[in-house]
């Protein structure tokens, strides 16, 4: 499997800075209250598009791809549960230990690090994150309960719910489209 290299803004694709040091600072840049989308153009290998705001969207889908699993359960509450400048060290620390990869030795793909770190287990980062995720039970909400919630969160579709839920999509778009006529 080849990792992307680059975004795509208005159909034409952007050559992009695939190394984890760039996408931590990507994350810096992005937390900054005055930042403006041309603070960005650091990213790009070459060419920047002339449409920073599309261009702004493809990064932010690079930086942070959608996944199929887990699904969305209004989890954390909205809580930030990782953040990249503050738990480097523990990022860092966690991916050495688990894979004997030094991020500070060497520049890794930024999508094999965000797969590194979904793969961690057993780290003070996980510990600590651990900790961001609790939530007080529910009054009356048991283990059993919960272990549900998780079931649901983690649950492998079948083919036949896939298609399912791809046919409810197109018929939504569809109804959609007829009310914008």
């Amino acid at each position: 499997m080849e990792l992307p290299s680059a975004v795509s803004v208005g159909g034409k694709f952007y050559a992009v800075r695939t190394g984890h040091p760039w996408w931590f600072r990507f994350a810096e840049v992005v937390r900054e209250k005055n930042a403006l989308l041309s603070d960005l153009d650091f990213i790009y290998d070459g060419e920047v598009p002339a449409d920073r705001k599309e261009g702004f969207k493809a990064l932010c889908a690079f930086y942070q791809p959608e996944t199929e699993l887990p699904r969305k359960s209004g989890g954390s509450g909205g809580d930030t549960v990782l953040d990249y400048t503050a738990d480097a060290e523990l990022i860092f620390a966690g991916i050495l230990e688990q894979y004997g990869v030094d991020l500070f030795e060497r520049e890794v793909h930024w999508h094999k690090v965000l797969a590194m770190i979904s793969g961690l287990h057993s780290t003070r980062l996980n510990e600590i994150i651990g900790y961001r995720l609790y939530r007080k039970p529910a009054q009356g909400e048991s283990y059993e309960r919960n272990m549900e919630r998780l079931k649901r969160m983690w649950r492998i579709e079948s083919e036949e719910e896939r298609e399912e839920a791809a046919k409810a999509a197109e018929r939504e778009r569809e109804f959609f489209a007829k009310l914008r006529k």
